[in-house]
């Protein structure tokens, strides 16, 4: 194991950074830093990045990848965050915190006889595992000859939990989509007593947050759309009148479907029906 000298900056935050000590395991390269409360700092991630959350701060972190919801955490110590080469994230928190850092020089590593592709993780891997913040810290504070077999530990619990959790994400992704398939096939039935059927469903954070990801906007919205996306074939392709194509699709009266297609196209239904169709040129 090589030591490298103490620096002032990691690639993986801000350069903020103070205390900085930097250590080198084959194609691992482990750091500690200590970050002061810091403004939004952007970066691209150069290199698959592990980060673990060490010490007693109660920091508030808000974390932003491109195309991706902003997540906010209070409580920092069991912090796991794994970011995959290439992502373009910003963060920013309002305490100084600990961390210890293991970028990876390689895309693939091989644990137990398999061989493991860090470029088959989602993009970011957020969870709390306070277990393993527990080993890092142990490592990061005394870095001594058990260090290899305590950070092969380390790196096997964290993927093994990266590997379940990215199988849970392709399972709710999958549930997503046939939630928005069903919701397009089910637009008049959406709403029971004025309540969206899918609600219970949707109180699965990870299930919302499939659906967010998969499709940029809340099932909420989803529906609203779709609907408002039917109305445009049922307006340009048929004769019903509006209050029976409010009917069809589910609104409560026809003022409530003018009132949402009005807010979704700018124009009234009866406007949209007389405008003349554009012909591409």
């Amino acid at each position: 194991m090589e030591k490298i000298e103490t620096r002032q900056s990691l690639d993986m935050f801000d350069p903020y950074v103070f205390e900085t000590s930097v250590m080198r395991l084959g194609p691992l390269r482990v750091a500690k830093g200590r970050y002061p409360a810091s403004r939004m700092a952007q970066r691209q991630v150069t290199a698959p990045t592990l980060s673990f959350i060490l010490g007693k701060t109660r920091a508030s972190t808000h974390i932003h990848l491109d195309g991706a919801q902003p997540t906010e955490l209070t409580g920092q110590f069991g912090l796991v965050h794994f970011i995959r080469k290439g992502t373009r994230a910003a963060s920013h928190w309002n305490d100084t915190i600990d961390a210890m850092t293991v970028t990876f020089d390689t895309e693939t590593l091989e644990f137990c006889g398999r061989r493991f592709s860090l470029d088959s993780i989602p993009r970011s891997t957020l969870f709390f595992d306070p277990v393993a913040c527990a080993v890092a810290t142990d490592i990061a504070h005394d870095p001594g000859s058990g260090m290899q077999s305590a950070l092969g530990y380390l790196l096997h619990r964290v993927l093994r939990e990266v590997e379940s959790r990215k199988a849970k994400e392709s399972d709710c992704i999958r549930r997503a989509e046939q939630i928005a398939r069903d919701i397009t096939r089910n637009l008049p039935n959406l709403y029971v007593n004025g309540r969206f059927v899918y609600d219970d469903a949707f109180a699965e954070q990870g299930l919302r947050r499939a659906f967010l990801d998969r499709f940029g906007c809340t099932p909420h919205a989803f529906a609203l759309r779709a609907k408002v996306d039917s109305a445009k074939l049922l307006l340009r392709e048929t004769d019903l009148g509006l209050a029976d194509i409010a009917g069809a699709l589910g609104f409560s009266d026809q003022s409530h479907f003018a009132r949402v297609f009005k807010d979704a196209t700018a124009m009234t239904p009866r406007a949209f029906r007389i405008r003349p169709i554009r012909l591409p040129s």
